[in-house]
């Protein structure tokens, strides 16, 4: 009987922590800059993408744009661990995004054709 009230107040106090931990998370993020060629020859490396992110109810959307290109989007679940990852549609595809919010910022990464991304900037 007393482990099941350990266990109970645990799930509650887990609970509790994610839930302080996604509101730590909440907030805009962003990352402009130059896609990373997969070899010097690569065109990607002209490539400037524009990628903001929102984050809140525990969910990742994210605006991106490379420039000169139509604007798209995603709109991921947020693990208690701040990582969101899936794919986003573009015009002949899809392009894999993965990242990570922290308080500090975080990470992006979209790979596809190209792959964009580094450290976001909390905004």
């Amino acid at each position: 009987m007393l482990w099941r009230r350990s266990t109970a107040a645990l799930v509650v106090s887990l609970g509790l922590l994610a839930g302080v931990a996604s509101a730590q998370q909440q907030g805009n993020y962003s990352w402009v800059g130059y896609a990373h060629p997969p070899h010097p020859s690569d065109s990607c490396a002209t490539y400037k993408m524009t990628i903001n992110i929102t984050v809140r109810d525990g969910r990742a959307v994210g605006l991106f744009q490379q420039e000169g290109r139509t604007q798209r989007n995603f709109d991921l679940p947020l693990a208690a661990d701040g990582s969101f990852k899936g794919d986003a549609k573009v015009a002949n595809g899809t392009i894999a995004v993965k990242g990570r919010i922290t308080p500090a910022g975080g990470e992006i990464n979209l790979d596809g054709y190209c792959r964009f991304g580094g450290p976001l900037k909390k905004t």
